[in-house]
């Protein structure tokens, strides 16, 4: 189980994390870069679309330029020499070494240099770093490190690849960390992304950065999972964007466990492993002509991604009311929904949206509720009903349309489980068993996925598959939230890159083998093409230089994955952020909550989703208050400050926040309003107006109502919170 993303990061805790992830000596060079310089020593390698001029002294991109709109960007244009960062390993210690070009190679569109680091007059580190060109994108790999005399290699910081100043006009720069922001350097604030505090500098959700001007832009994708993400602003006015190269975890980090608010980071120690992370580091820059407004351009760079990225696995989730329903916790009185209700629950609700597919997830059906027992699965919860009665709801659920799943867990270990093992739990970095919090009475501990699939989770999986026949798909709480998650074993260490092939995505191979897909918590671009469905959606803080919200997130996977509002629990505007990042409602019901609550989520957020969430972004209009997403056949308006939103299809109205006069699929129209209203909808072409059949929809069934039609519309006169639904026959 997981929290989301934190919206905001004080000084105290941004300070903290700069320490425990390594980049607060970059910090202050940051806030001043200097004046430009030109580069030494330069030579020049071209395609027929790019041109690029490296400094040979340095081994870095000075310029960039398109050959056919003669457009260009900066490299690094104050010639900063690169810096590592390394681990002493007698006397243990970190610190950051400058490197030298050693030697330098170029042919073929190619250009390798051999770079060297010494600490005194001891040899310490030697590496490639490689760039690559072809057509209008330029390729930089970092390969063949050796490591002397007792110094390990942990990161290559290339923070400046790209650089624009405000003095350039309409310089910027974007990034999709935490949805999406647009950064107009002219009145940018001197700041930097921040790191994360699970996984500092590495931009997991969506590792694509922007920069530029009016004529050109550039497009940065970290194609190495673990590689960390660098943009920003200097007090003087310089935006900058880059890459980290990761080679090894820093074994000093101070990790944080997810303790919970306030509890102290665990720290490494001269024993703790620096993790080889064993993925390569590859950064792409792409670069493009600006051929309309500036501000659009990102779309631009957002379409570029997306067209590299595989298609969805499966479109069952694409239509799908999708819910869980929370049954039981150990420290309960009395469980909150047993099998019985919930079977009450999916029967009305069915009622309630007019039979439309639902996916229900069950949380706490094991053991003694949720979160017990793993890594165990192998009783059902006795005080909700036990195995027969769950068998018999997934199987009676059918007749509502309904497939009923599990929520299930591969992250978490309890030592109070039948099948409770050391050997598969991950280690901190202090060597001791890697701890988390207590989420229902009993601590848990993180599982070292690579381990667990070597001792035994992969039978897991076709043991459940086959126990509880589930229905297509499954939902697997956080294994997606950690895409990167690392075990600071001494014996068997893995990087979070290694805990991924070897641990998360056998899990899925697994299940997919047995034609059961899996739904997930948290959207991460490694899970992309495996995972198609994610509870939650991108989480969403306010961008540090002072940029401007943009839907990147949505611009970039929406025909890659569904996802849920990214909502944590008390925040207001749920639908305008729904609207804006592209999410669906996700949310958690139970036996005593009204019906109609869980009816109203489904027409006010999931109605209108079902109609957008396919249909691409072709343009966005930032007009202050209120932002105009533009997409295939629609457009929605949307204030994040007040809440407000409208959307129209084809020019007409069919949704705000309080009402929708909406399609639903092909064959169906739905009306729906928190007040008394009368709503319309035009009558689609093809439909016969005298075959037109409309009902009211109830949690006890439907209730036929009389059709109104004025000239081509359909009109409803609709009471407050009561669902009326209009088929073309």
């Amino acid at each position: 189980m997981m929290e989301q993303d934190s919206l905001s990061l004080n000084r105290r805790s941004f300070v903290k994390l700069a320490a425990a992830t390594g980049i607060g000596a970059a910090v202050s060079e940051m806030m001043y870069a200097g004046e430009p310089r030109e580069a030494d020593h330069s030579f020049v390698l071209q395609s027929s679309s790019l041109k690029v001029t490296l400094n040979g002294s340095i081994g870095i991109p000075a310029r960039y330029q398109l050959i056919e709109s003669k457009g260009e960007l900066m490299g690094d244009d104050v010639a900063s020499p690169i810096q590592i960062r390394v681990c002493r390993k007698n006397p243990w210690s970190q610190i950051a070494l400058p490197v030298k070009v050693r030697t330098s190679n170029q042919q073929n569109g190619n250009a390798t240099f051999v770079m060297g680091a010494a600490l005194g007059d001891i040899e310490a580190i030697e590496f490639h770093l490689n760039y690559s060109i072809g057509e209008s994108r330029l390729t930089i790999s970092l390969s063949d490190v050796v490591e002397k005399n007792g110094f390990e290699l942990l990161e290559v910081r290339l923070p400046a690849l790209v650089t624009v100043r405000k003095a350039q006009r309409n310089a910027w720069m974007a990034h999709g960390d935490t949805g999406g922001a647009l950064i107009e350097l002219a009145t940018a604030k001197p700041s930097q992304l921040l790191p994360n505090q699970f996984w500092g500098d590495t931009l997991s959700t969506l590792p694509v950065l922007m920069a530029g001007d009016s004529k050109t832009f550039c497009v940065l994708l970290n194609a190495a999972y673990m590689d960390g993400g660098a943009m920003s602003v200097s007090s003087d006015g310089r935006g900058a964007m880059g890459t980290i190269q990761r080679y090894r975890v820093d074994g000093s980090q101070c990790a944080d466990l997810n303790l919970g608010k306030g509890e102290p980071l665990n720290c490494g120690n001269a024993g703790t492993p620096n993790l080889l992370v064993q993925q390569p580091s590859v950064c792409h820059l792409d670069f493009f002509p600006v051929t309309g407004e500036w501000k659009q351009a990102w779309l631009i760079g957002a379409k570029h991604i997306r067209e590299q990225l595989p298609s969805k696995r499966t479109t069952m989730y694409d239509d799908v009311y999708t819910y869980g329903i929370r049954l039981d916790e150990p420290s309960w009185p009395q469980p909150a929904t047993t099998f019985a209700q919930c079977e009450e629950i999916i029967r009305e609700v069915a009622g309630l949206i007019g039979n439309t597919p639902q996916i229900v997830h069950l949380w706490g059906w094991q053991f003694k509720g949720k979160d017990t027992g793993y890594p165990a699965v192998s009783e059902v919860d006795s005080r909700i009903g036990g195995y027969e009665a769950m068998m018999h709801l997934m199987e009676v659920a059918k007749k509502f349309n309904a497939r009923v799943t599990l929520s299930d867990n591969y992250d978490d270990g309890y030592r109070s489980s039948p099948t409770w093992n050391e050997d598969i739990v991950a280690r901190r970095p202090d060597g001791e068993l890697y701890n988390s919090r207590s989420w229902t009475g009993e601590k848990s501990y993180i599982l070292g996925l690579a381990k667990y699939v070597r001792h035994g989770a992969l039978d897991r999986v076709s043991y459940t598959c086959k126990q509880y026949k589930l229905p297509g798909t499954t939902h697997i709480d956080v294994l997606t939230y950690y895409a990167i998650r690392n075990d600071w074993d001494r014996q068997y260490p893995a990087s979070g890159y290694a805990n991924l092939i070897e641990g998360k995505y056998k899990i899925l191979d697994a299940f997919h083998k047995e034609g059961i897909d899996v739904s997930s918590e948290a959207p991460r671009y490694p899970f992309m093409g495996k995972v198609s469905f994610y509870w939650q959606g991108c989480g969403i803080r306010a961008c540090p230089m002072g940029g401007r919200p943009i839907p990147m997130f949505p611009a970039i996977y929406r025909q890659v994955a569904v996802w849920g509002d990214g909502m944590r629990r008390g925040e207001t505007n749920p639908g305008a952020q729904q609207m804006f990042y592209g999410g669906g409602p996700r949310f958690m019901t139970r036996h005593d909550e009204d019906r109609l609550d869980v009816a109203e989520r489904f027409y006010l957020q999931a109605v209108p989703w079902m109609l957008l969430h396919r249909r691409n972004i072709v343009d966005f209009i930032d007009d202050g208050d209120v932002a105009r997403i533009l997409t295939e056949g629609a457009e929605i308006k949307v204030s994040l400050e007040t809440g407000r939103y409208s959307v129209t299809l084809n020019g007409t109205p069919v949704a705000t926040e309080s009402w929708v006069s909406c399609p639903l699929g092909p064959d169906r129209i739905v009306f729906y309003s928190r007040t008394n209203s009368t709503l319309r909808y035009p009558i689609p072409d093809g439909w016969n107006r005298n075959a037109l059949k409309a009902f009211i929809a109830t949690k006890h069934g439907s209730e036929a109502l009389d059709v109104q039609v004025q000239e081509r519309d359909i009109v409803v006169n609709v009471t407050a919170r009561t669902p009326v639904i209009v088929s073309r026959s």
